[in-house]
């Protein structure tokens, strides 16, 4: 029933039969009381860090993020560019084309 025991009446009646255990029980409670503070502190440590972490994985998909608007925005602009080299080579066939037509009818005149 040393330390079986916290209710105050038990303790008292140890202490009274056992006084030399009064430090004992002094020092127990005395870490009890510690082991509660220390629960407490990592618990807010926890807390801090579960803030963290949640920061830190926010700022990683945002940054993940701005990289695909980032890989678009390049593959837009490629893709326009390869527009516009449609454009000028179909502008290219039609000209040749027309070439090819202003040959042939003057192959044409002359026969």
């Amino acid at each position: 029933m040393l330390i079986a025991s916290d209710r105050p009446e038990q303790i008292l009646e140890v202490i009274r039969a056992y006084p030399e255990f009064e430090e004992i029980y002094r020092q127990v409670f005395g870490f009890r009381r510690q082991v509660k503070e220390l629960m407490s502190m990592f618990s807010d440590a926890l807390k801090i860090l579960d803030a963290n972490t949640t920061k830190y994985m926010i700022e990683q998909q945002k940054a993940k993020i701005e990289w695909q608007e980032e890989k678009i925005e390049q593959q837009e602009e490629k893709l326009e560019q390869q527009k516009e080299k449609i454009k000028r080579q179909e502008e290219e066939i039609e000209r040749l084309r027309s070439l090819l037509a202003a040959r042939d009818d003057h192959k044409n005149e002359n026969h």
